[in-house]
This record gives C-alpha cells, sequence and structure tokens, in this order.
C-alpha cells in the first residue's frame, strides 16, 4: 500500500480542509512527495469549529501497515512548507510512523502547527511512535507551535514503528553535513522519549510565541 506525487520540478500543493472530516491531510502506509527543484506545500485546515479536526495525521493506523512518508524538494527559497491547523483536542500536524523532510539545495523548510483548541501543535509520537527527520543542506529550519506545543510524546499505543519517538534536526539521511540555522517556536516545548535531536553548524534559536514560555526549559 502506497502513492508517489512526482513533480519533476513543478510545485506540488496538497491542501485538505477538516471542515466535514476529521483530517484536513491524512497519509497511510508508504508515501513519497518529491518535487525535484519545484516546492512542496502541504495545507491542512479545520474551517469547522465544532467537535475535534486535525490538520494533518501523518501515519494513521500504523498498527496495521508501517507508515514512512518521505517529501523532498531541492527548490531555493521556500523549499518545504508544512501547515496544519486543529480545533477541540485533536491536533494541528499529528506524527506517527516515520516522516522524513529533506531539502537537499538551499532552500528552507517550515512545519507550522497552531492548535486552536485544546491539541499540540506539532507532535511526535501522537498516538503510535513517531519519528520526525527534518534535514537540511542550508536552508532554514522552523518548527513552530504558536501558542501549544512542539512536543516529542510517548505514544499511546504500539504500532509497527519502532520507538523511541524523536526528532531529528539539521544533518542526516542524505543530508552528511547542514549549515542550517534553526529555530523552536512554541509557548510549550515539551520533550518526552527520544526528545529532539539538532546537528548543525548554523545557530539554534528556540523561543516562545508570546512573552514567555508556560514553564521552565531544562537542556
Amino acid at each position: 500500500e502506497g502513492s508517489s506525487i512526482l513533480s519533476f520540478g513543478g510545485a506540488i500543493k496538497i491542501a485538505g480542509d477538516a471542515g466535514n472530516a476529521d483530517w484536513g491531510i491524512v497519509t497511510f502506509g508508504q508515501v513519497n512527495v518529491n518535487a525535484g527543484s519545484g516546492a512542496i506545500e502541504l495545507d491542512g485546515q479545520a474551517s469547522n469549529t465544532s467537535g475535534n479536526r486535525t490538520g494533518i495525521l501523518f501515519g494513521v493506523h500504523d498498527l496495521s501497515l508501517a507508515s514512512t512518508v518521505n517529501i523532498s524538494s531541492s527548490a531555493s527559497g521556500n523549499a518545504i512548507t508544512i501547515r496544519g491547523v486543529s480545533r477541540g483536542t485533536d491536533d494541528a500536524v499529528h506524527i506517527s510512523g516515520t516522516v522524513n523532510i529533506t531539502s537537499s539545495s538551499t532552500g528552507n523548510i517550515e512545519i507550522n502547527g497552531n492548535a486552536l483548541g485544546a491539541g499540540r501543535s506539532i507532535v511526535a509520537g501522537g498516538y503510535y511512535n513517531g519519528i520526525l527527520n527534518v534535514y537540511a543542506s542550508s536552508g532554514d529550519i522552523t518548527l513552530n507551535g504558536n501558542s501549544k506545543a512542539v512536543q516529542v510524546a510517548t505514544r499511546f499505543m504500539n504500532g509497527l514503528t519502532a520507538g523511541p519517538s524523536k526528532i531529528n534536526i539539521g544533518q542526516g539521511g542524505s543530508i552528511t553535513s547542514s549549515t542550517s540555522n534553526v529555530f523552536i517556536i512554541g509557548d510549550t516545548i515539551a520533550l518526552a522519549d527520544g526528545g529532539m535531536a539538532i546537528t548543525t553548524s548554523g545557530k539554534v534559536s528556540v523561543q516562545p510565541s508570546g512573552t514567555s514560555f508556560g514553564s521552565a526549559l531544562t537542556f
């Protein structure tokens, strides 16, 4: 079970709205999105303000089929942009399984989650184990949880993806070295399980979306 979208240099945009569904965008099994020198944008919205709505869910049913999502671009400028909005208790950008995001040239990567209810903005290990790998050669890497959490969580249930849940940023995969500047933004930064590993010779900034963090941070 799998699907691929290959544009060979053209831009790719995938948009969904959880207006009358549980998820704006959802992946199952093996998914490959490769734009070559084109930019990639994933936009999962939740226009319906009632109920629980997830913006983007990576890795649904990892219990029945291991989930691996590969998203790659060699574009300059904003190479890969992933945006999710959630309502109620659901998450804006929810990661179960493995998600590999790679900018192989000078392009930037941004993951922006905005939980408008009680959910989490960006979470690896949302239900099953979740591994988020965000790799770039030199472009900026931004994880923006806005007023809610950028989080690595302990799984609720074991699936087929081995744990622990973790976020890896900068160097990794096909990126043998990284000079990327990294920005982690969110009023709550919560790192359980395998936590977060950042490997880059660039600058690393951890900052709240508002005027202060919700609780003290320890490194």
